[in-house]
């Protein structure tokens, strides 16, 4: 892990995989009000958040324990405080091979990446908000890892199982004053993977109720911006849902 953080008297956020993808977008709006640090799994100056974002680029794979540690270590020597985690950690759902076909290899890599990291880096960062009397946890899902794809098997148990720790953080912290929220998206945000590769079924063109628009980015990070201002506390453990694609209901 590299690592080469700032003393700062903002609040302090950090997001993981935050310099690229829907992470990048996140970290542009939040270091308007927050000191961010931002992970990457890749080289630091990959997707490079330009100077005037003032966000610290972190090489961290949090799949690793010796590097979620490091992390944790680096962030408690040089900070009194942390904030606000965002979730943002993750291989984006993209068809697969058949469940019948779909190898241990690729599902425990997976796992690793999107379950396993974000759900022990919460746990040591829930330890750390716990002493000092409170904070925020957000994690980021998108809907098509909730349906059963075949072609998207290894993506759905681990997108279940990341809402499931969300779930079980939000019970066990609410006591403790951290307020934990999971973001689901209907679709991954256009500039991050395209909808074809979600294998997003038609809708019908005569319903004036069926939103055609797909998530964008500004939706997300609103959403992002709310729980990090501490908007919606009062929603806390609550799934927020970015359905810009679904259908409203019959009347």
């Amino acid at each position: 892990m590299q690592n080469g953080f700032s003393q700062t008297d903002r609040q302090s956020a950090l997001i993981t995989e935050g310099n690229q993808g829907i992470g990048r977008v996140i970290t542009r709006e939040l270091v308007k009000t927050h000191a961010v640090i931002a992970t990457t799994r890749g080289d630091c100056e990959a997707g490079n958040l330009n100077d005037n974002t003032h966000a610290e680029i972190v090489r961290c794979d949090i799949a690793l324990r010796e590097d979620r540690e490091a992390l944790i270590s680096e962030l408690r020597s040089r900070r009194r405080r942390i904030h606000l985690l965002v979730n943002c950690t993750g291989m984006a759902p993209c068809a697969g091979p058949d469940l019948l076909e779909a190898s241990e290899e690729s599902f425990d890599s997976l796992l690793h990446a999107n379950v396993v990291g974000p759900h022990f880096l919460s746990q040591a960062l829930a330890c750390w908000m716990s002493e000092q009397g409170g904070g925020r946890i957000a994690f980021m899902t998108f809907v098509p890892g909730y349906e059963a794809r075949i072609n998207l098997s290894n993506h759905c148990i681990s997108t279940a199982g990341l809402s499931m720790s969300r779930a079980l953080y939000a019970r066990r912290l609410a006591a403790k004053g951290i307020h934990v929220f999971e973001i689901r998206a209907s679709d991954m945000p256009s500039d991050v993977v395209a909808s074809s590769e979600l294998g997003s079924e038609e809708q019908s063109s005569d319903d004036p109720l069926c939103l055609r628009r797909g998530p964008t980015p500004t939706d997300v990070v609103k959403a992002v911006s709310a729980i990090a201002n501490g908007e919606l506390d009062f929603l806390t453990g609550q799934v927020l849902h970015i359905n810009a694609r679904s259908r409203l209901p019959h009347l």
